[in-house]
């Protein structure tokens, strides 16, 4: 990965200090390029695999709410880590997941996961402090 930072870090730099998608495609479109890899580059699977990305952005964005006095979102629809490694993987609705002791215990496991990823992209942020804090005593 040590190159693939530097090249995006070099891209960056090229534009100000800014990172952007677009350039890194622009970059990465050279065959020469060690980003050319990472991408995919047949348009017909390109946009068959950007169709099931939209189609996770939707499944995401369903809510139930269930309190209409005070609204209290939660999504309908969730990922376990177990099926995310599943080819044939997908969402589960979460009153499902919730009664299933198994799968229950693995949401929270996921939320852990999660949890730790942001204490380490948000620490050095004074104003979360209270919040890491508090995350680090479920952790």
């Amino acid at each position: 990965m040590g190159v693939i930072k530097q090249e995006l870090e070099r891209i960056a730099n090229d534009n100000n200090g800014v990172l952007k998608p677009i350039d890194i495609v622009n970059e990465a479109s050279n065959k020469d390029s060690v980003l050319h890899s990472k991408f995919e580059w047949d348009d017909t699977e390109a946009a068959h695999q950007y169709r099931l990305e939209q189609a996770r952005r939707l499944i995401r964005v369903v809510v139930n709410i269930i309190n209409t006095n005070k609204p209290d979102e939660y999504r309908v629809w969730v990922s376990l880590s177990k099926d995310r490694t599943n080819k044939d993987g997908g969402y589960k609705a979460i009153t499902s997941v919730l009664v299933d002791q198994d799968e229950s215990q693995m949401l929270l496991d996921d939320a852990k996961k999660e949890m730790k990823h942001f204490t380490t992209k948000y620490r050095m942020l004074k104003e979360l402090a209270n919040v890491i804090n508090e995350m680090n005593k479920v952790l």
